[in-house]
Formats: structure tokens, C-alpha cells, sequence
């Protein structure tokens, strides 16, 4: 479990950590919560969400007026009229999280990756340049 305060206490993260940390979960069906982690990189963010047993098909992320949408939808399995299920514990069924972001993310460059269940969400940082101005005084 990550420990919130430790996050929020640096200043650069404050504003993407409540947004991102207390983010909206809808759930449709059974209360699934995929685990989840969130890390900060030099140059980006990374979200990283457990979803084991989906295919790469049965994900989508979207973006939509800077909120995240990521999905997933595992059908349950069809012909089970002639078999006992002697234990169930394997999800399936439709999760939805939503990550609303801030204007320290740029919003043309995100990307993501699905590996051994995996799927990771690189949310790159917005680029200031810094430059040196003589301010000229009158």
C-alpha cells in the first residue's frame, strides 16, 4: 500500500497526485479493483495496472476533454450447463477508472503498454523551457 502523505509532501507532485490518487472509480459490475501503481520518472508519470488474464483487445484507453478513461471488459464464459465450478474466483466482467489530469501533463504525448498482464501508462510531463531574460528596466 502506498503511504499518500509521502507523495503529497512534495510539492511538484501536489496537484497530479489528487487528481490522480483520488480518482473517480465507477464500477458496472462486481467491485473489481485492479492493483494499481503510480510512480513518478524524471520526465513522465507511470500508471501501472494489474490485469491479468485480459488481452491487449479487451483494454481501451481513451482521452476525453483531460480525463483518462481506461476500460476493461473479460466476457464470462459461455456453455457452463454441463460442468460443476467448484471454485470462481477468477475476474470477469467490465471495470472503468477515470484519472482527471492537470495541465502539467501533455495530453499529445501519452502512451501505453500491455506485457504479461500489464498494462503501463506513460503520462509525459509538459517540457518548460527555461531561459535566462534580462529584464529591462525603465
Amino acid at each position: 500500500m502506498y503511504n499518500k502523505n509521502l507523495i503529497l509532501n512534495n510539492d511538484n507532485l501536489l496537484a497530479v497526485a489528487n487528481n490522480l490518487l483520488d480518482r473517480s472509480f465507477k464500477n458496472t459490475n462486481s467491485g473489481y479493483t485492479p492493483p494499481m501503481d503510480i510512480v513518478e520518472h524524471e520526465s513522465f508519470y507511470d500508471i501501472r495496472i494489474a490485469l491479468p488474464g485480459f488481452s491487449k483487445e479487451e483494454i481501451s484507453i481513451n482521452l476525453e476533454d483531460k480525463t483518462l478513461k481506461i476500460e476493461a471488459n473479460k466476457n464470462k464464459e459461455d456453455n457452463l450447463d454441463n460442468i460443476k465450478v467448484f471454485k470462481n474466483q477468477i475476474f470477469k466482467g467490465e471495470f472503468k477508472q477515470n484519472f482527471k489530469l492537470t495541465d502539467t501533463i501533455d495530453v499529445n504525448n501519452i502512451n501505453a503498454e500491455y506485457v504479461n498482464g500489464i498494462i503501463s501508462i506513460q503520462l509525459h510531463k509538459v517540457v518548460s523551457e527555461k531561459k535566462n531574460i534580462t529584464i529591462e528596466i525603465k
